[in-house]
């Protein structure tokens, strides 16, 4: 636990089997100093990374938690986490465990170079201005809100393929335009394309789900499974 105010500087790596927290106004300045945390990740103060640090997040049923926006540059989820919280990452997002969902709140890439590794779900997702978000082989991709592109951001989906992109969220989404490998649409709602699209493999239309092309085009290189309505 770090309290108290001033800056509070980690000079070697930690790896802490217990709950990692930064209670306000309490400044912590990591540099690239590799963390591990087996319990919950709690930041109600500043977490300062130096652009190449690596925290890795262990514990079983474990959550991030607080009231600050937390900046990560790697951040890897090696078994299951959850969190309500908004997330900055400026280096990659890499899920080796069994699950990490984001129930609300936005995840910001905010790198030139971004990478997203394994299985996810995520609310909202935002790239920052001339961001690159690259999904590595095998990715699962799975957005429950929103996901935004600002002005020449990339969100590369394509390049390292096989990957899945999926739009899982109770209501309506919007699909934004692009190069998807393979395109899932599931948990009901009206799915809406927002641009053309090209699906180098194979896309499909879960059950209760509605796919609406919205006057765009769309290519699909694959298979179409419809259970749902197009």
């Amino acid at each position: 636990t770090f309290s108290n105010s001033g800056t509070k500087n980690i000079v070697a790596p930690l790896s802490i089997t217990g709950n990692f927290t930064i209670i306000s106004p309490a400044r912590v300045n990591a540099e690239n100093y590799a963390i591990k945390v087996g319990g919950n990740w709690t930041n109600d103060g500043t977490y300062i990374r130096g652009g190449n640090g690596v925290d890795t997040l262990s514990g079983t049923g474990a959550n991030i938690l607080g009231s600050s926006q937390t900046i990560f540059d790697m951040l890897v989820i090696s078994d299951s986490v959850f969190t309500r919280n908004s997330l900055r990452i400026t280096t990659g997002l890499n899920v080796t465990g069994r699950a990490f969902r984001q129930a609300s709140g936005t995840i910001t890439f905010i790198g030139t170079n971004t990478t997203f590794s394994g299985k996810a779900t995520l609310f909202n997702v935002q790239l920052q201005p001339s961001s690159i978000l690259t999904l590595n082989t095998n990715a699962d991709f799975r957005i429950e809100g929103t996901l935004t592109r600002n002005q020449n951001a990339i969100f590369d989906a394509s390049t390292n393929a096989p990957t899945t992109v999926e739009f899982v969220g109770a209501t309506n989404q919007i699909i934004p335009s692009g190069i998807y490998h393979n395109l899932v649409l599931r948990k009901g709602g009206t799915k809406t394309l927002d641009g053309n699209i090209t699906v180098q493999n194979n896309i499909n239309i879960d059950n209760f789900t509605t796919f609406n092309e919205g006057g765009d085009t769309l290519v699909i290189k694959g298979n179409i499974t419809n259970r749902g309505s197009y």
